[in-house]
């Protein structure tokens, strides 16, 4: 698994990119919350942190980069809560059409 290294990150200081094609793996019913990012600076990745930082929970987070069309799997410590507000304040940062919450209901 490749691994994105953060410069100014306090955390585990590493985003891991997701394998191409997981959608038959355990777990792919579990809620997760995506958010799609134009690159994968440290700029970027630091106003991500920020912002999930108030919201912290058990629900994975991913990382969708539209420049490399890579996937990264945020470190534990930035799990988010699932909550609506949650998502609605996510949405209002990076943008409505950006953030998806997938409850792994269905």
């Amino acid at each position: 698994m490749e691994i994105i290294r953060l410069s100014g990150y306090t955390g585990s200081e590493k985003f891991h990119i997701a394998p191409e094609q997981q959608s038959g793996s355990a777990g792919s019913n579990s809620p997760k919350l995506f958010i799609r990012l134009e690159t994968k600076s440290s700029e970027t990745l630091e106003a991500v942190s920020e912002a999930l930082a108030p919201f912290r929970g058990d629900v994975e987070v991913r990382l969708y980069f539209t420049d490399t069309k890579k996937q990264a799997r945020a470190p534990r410590e930035l799990y988010f809560n699932g909550s609506a507000s949650a998502v609605r304040e996510l949405k209002y940062e990076f943008g409505e059409e950006n953030v998806v919450f997938k409850d792994g209901v269905g």
